[in-house]
C-alpha cells in the first residue's frame, strides 16, 4: 500500500493573493484531503476531517503527540498499549452490540494519564461525530488528574498542529469542563462532570449525523465510588461503549458486582457482557519498591495493600484487627526468643478511673517481661502506683522493672480523657512519658483514619510475623481482648477502629500492649533486603520503535524498527506523520 498524500496537500497552502480561511481545513478542501476522510458516500459526512488514517489506534496517537513519550523521557508498558489498541476499535461496537469494558488497576498505574487521556483525545481527533461523557464522584479526581491529563495532551496536539503542520487555529477547543473539535475537524465533543444527582446525567444521545448505531462513549473514572443512582441514570443514555476505570475498594456496589460477573482477560470482549482486565503492582514495575515496603509493613491481607497494590476488593463490615489463628501461631510457633532491635525496655499504659482497668505492660526488646492492672477512683493513686509515693518509701512499677526517668520517654500513655492530666502530673515530677491520642492524625494518612487504628495495624503485623515473644504472659483476658478488637474500612481503604463502647468488652489490656509498640514497627525487625515477586510486565517500558511488535491494522505490521532504529527522538524527517506513513507503507 502506498500513500501518495503529501504534507503540502494536508496543509493545503493557498496560492498567493487568495483569501486564507481562519481554519485551513474546510469542506472545500475535501478533494485534496480525500485519503484522510472516512470513506462514505454520504456527503454530509465529508464535512468532518479526521486523522484516523494517519493514526490507526490510540497507542500510536498517544506516542506521537505526547511530548514525553515521543522524546523517550517516558514510555508505555505493553498492557497500556494493548488496552489502548483494544479500545480504539470504536466502530466494532454498536448501540445494539454494546461494549461493557472494565479496567481494574492499582493506584499509580497510569489509568488517567495514558488510558483515559490517550483514548479521549484520540477520539477527539480520529473519530467522527462522537460524544464522550466522563464522570467521577470526586471533584478532586477530575480536577487534579483526569481533566489535567486530557487537557495537557489536547494542548500538545494543538501546539504540534499549529507549529509543525501550520494550522492557524487550535484543532481542539479546550474549556474548563469540556473539549470540542474545531469547526471542520471531527465534530466530536467531550463532556466532564462530577456525579451529584442522577437525573442530571441523563440525556446523552448520539448526534443526528453520527455513524449509524454509534456515537456515545461513557467513561466512569473511579467507578467504585460512583453511587448506584448515577449508574442507573447513566444506563439511560444511548451509548455503544461503556468504560469504567478504577482501583479496588469495598466488595460492594455496581463496579464490584460487574467485575465479579465479568469475562476476564485474556478472553475477548463480547457484546453486552462485562469484560475486565486486572492490573496490579506486578504490571507496573515503577510501583514495585513502594509496594514491597507496604507489603512488608502491612502484609498481603491488609485492606490498603489489597486495594492499592493487588487490585483486590476488601470485605465490608467489622473485622478483627488480630485474628485468633495469627495470635495463637505467634504464641506457639513464634520466635520464642529475645530479638535485639535497639528498643531496650519499653511499655504502654492505658489509663482509666472507676469501672475500667488501668493497665501497664513492659517489654525488654521484643519480650514481654511483666504487666500490672488495677482499678482506682482517684487518679493520684495511679501516679503513686507508677512512680511510688512522694517520700519514696513505697516502690512504683517503674522502679520495680528498673526504669529510670531518662528512659521514661520509651513508655507511651493513653492521652485521651483522664489520661491527659495523669501524664501532665507525671511530666511535672520528671517522668516524661510519651503520649498518644487515638484520634490524632495517623502518620500514614493514606492508610489509616487516625493514630489509634495505625497502632493496631502495625502491632497486628508484628503478631502475624511471629516477632512478639510472649514469654508465657499472654493471659486469658489479654488474649480475648486482642482477638476481639474490631475495625472497619472507610473511604479509600482506610482502617478505622470500632469505638470502644461498641465492643463487648473494654479493650484496656489490648490497648496498653499496643501502646507499648507505638515507637517501633516491623521495619525495625527487618534488616535484610525486601524481596518481592518478579514483575509480570517487563521493564523498561516500550519505546516508540518497539511498539511495532504489538501494533497491527489490516494485517500490516509497522516497520518502525528499521525506520527509527534505536533513536529515542524521532529523526527530523519523520516529524510529520505523513512522511512517517509514506516511509512505513512504501
Amino acid at each position: 500500500m502506498e500513500l501518495s498524500i503529501t504534507t503540502e496537500k494536508i496543509l493545503h497552502k493557498p496560492e498567493s493573493g487568495t483569501c486564507v480561511d481562519h481554519n485551513p481545513i474546510s469542506p472545500e478542501d475535501s478533494s485534496t484531503l480525500a485519503p484522510f476522510f472516512n470513506s462514505s458516500s454520504n456527503l454530509s459526512e465529508q464535512k468532518y476531517f479526521t486523522l484516523a488514517d494517519a493514526f490507526p489506534n490510540a497507542a500510536a496517537f498517544l506516542m506521537f503527540f505526547d511530548t514525553s513519550l515521543r522524546e523517550g523521557s517516558k514510555m508505555l508498558y505493553s498492557w497500556q498499549i494493548e488496552e489502548l489498541i483494544r479500545l480504539s476499535n470504536i466502530s466494532e461496537w454498536k448501540i445494539d452490540k454494546k461494549l461493557q469494558y472494565y479496567l481494574l488497576a492499582n493506584n499509580g498505574s497510569g489509568k488517567d494519564a495514558f488510558i483515559i487521556a490517550g483514548l479521549v483525545v484520540y477520539v477527539l481527533c480520529c473519530v467522527r461525530r462522537y460524544k464522550v461523557v466522563i464522570t467521577s464522584s470526586s471533584d478532586n479526581q477530575l480536577d487534579t488528574q483526569t481533566r489535567i491529563y486530557i487537557k495537557d495532551l489536547a494542548t500538545s496536539v494543538n501546539t504540534y498542529m499549529r507549529t509543525v503542520w501550520g494550522w492557524e487555529t487550535n484543532a481542539i477547543d479546550i474549556k474548563s469542563e469540556s473539549l470540542k473539535a474545531a469547526a471542520g475537524f471531527t465534530g466530536t465533543e467531550v463532556y466532564t462532570f462530577v456525579s451529584k444527582e442522577g437525573s442530571k446525567v441523563e440525556g446523552y444521545h448520539p448526534f443526528p449525523d453520527a455513524p449509524a448505531k454509534e456515537g456515545v462513549i461513557i467513561i466512569i473514572n473511579e467507578g467504585k465510588s460512583i453511587p448506584e443512582e448515577i449508574h442507573f441514570h447513566l444506563k439511560k443514555c444511548t451509548y455503544n461503549i461503556w468504560i469504567e476505570v478504577s482501583s479496588a475498594g469495598e466488595a460492594a456496589g455496581s463496579f464490584y458486582k460487574a467485575i465479579s460477573d465479568s469475562d476476564k482477560y485474556p478472553s475477548k470482549p463480547r457484546p453486552f457482557k462485562a469484560w475486565c482486565r486486572t492490573i496490579t503492582y506486578l504490571d507496573t514495575p515503577h510501583k514495585m519498591d513502594e509496594a514491597a515496603i507496604a507489603i512488608s509493613e502491612l502484609g498481603l491481607e491488609h485492606p490498603f495493600v489489597k486495594n492499592t497494590y493487588l487490585s483486590k476488593f476488601s470485605s465490608i463490615g467489622q473485622q478483627v484487627c488480630i485474628t485468633e489463628d495469627s495470635l495463637n501461631r505467634c504464641i506457639t510457633e513464634g520466635t520464642g526468643k529475645k530479638i535485639k532491635i535497639g528498643a531496650g525496655k519499653h511499655g504502654g499504659i492505658d489509663f482509666a478511673a472507676g469501672g475500667d482497668e488501668c493497665c501497664f505492660y513492659v517489654f525488654d526488646e521484643n519480650t514481654l517481661i511483666g504487666y500490672q492492672s488495677w482499678r482506682v477512683k482517684d487518679t493520684e493513686d495511679t501516679i503513686d502506683i507508677l512512680i511510688g509515693t512522694k517520700d519514696g518509701i513505697v516502690q512504683g512499677l517503674f522502679q520495680k522493672f528498673g526504669i529510670v526517668q531518662a528512659d521514661a520517654s520509651k513508655f507511651t500513655g493513653d492521652d485521651n480523657g483522664l489520661g491527659e492530666p495523669i501524664i501532665n502530673s507525671l511530666h511535672k515530677q520528671g517522668w516524661k512519658i510519651s503520649r498518644i491520642k487515638n484520634q490524632q492524625s495517623a502518620r500514614r494518612k493514606d492508610r489509616y483514619l487516625n493514630r489509634g487504628a495505625e497502632l493496631y495495624g502495625s502491632f497486628a503485623r508484628l503478631v502475624e510475623k511471629g516477632y512478639i515473644n510472649w514469654n508465657n504472659l499472654c493471659h486469658t483476658k489479654l488474649h480475648r481482648q486482642l482477638v476481639t478488637r474490631h475495625y472497619t474500612i472507610e473511604g479509600q481503604a482506610k482502617y478505622k477502629l470500632v469505638p470502644k463502647e461498641d465492643e463487648v468488652e473494654s479493650p484496656d489490656h489490648a490497648d496498653a500492649i499496643v501502646l507499648a509498640w507505638s515507637q517501633w514497627s516491623i521495619l525495625d525487625f527487618q534488616t535484610d533486603e525486601i524481596k518481592i515477586e518478579k514483575p509480570r510486565t517487563p521493564s523498561p517500558m516500550l519505546t516508540t520503535s518497539e511498539i511495532a511488535k504489538v501494533m497491527f491494522r489490516n494485517n500490516m505490521k509497522w516497520q518502525l524498527d528499521g525506520i527509527i532504529q534505536n533513536e529515542k527522538v524521532l529523526p527530523k524527517k519523520f516529524k510529520s506523520p505523513i512522511t512517517v506513513l509514506r516511509s512505513i507503507y512504501n
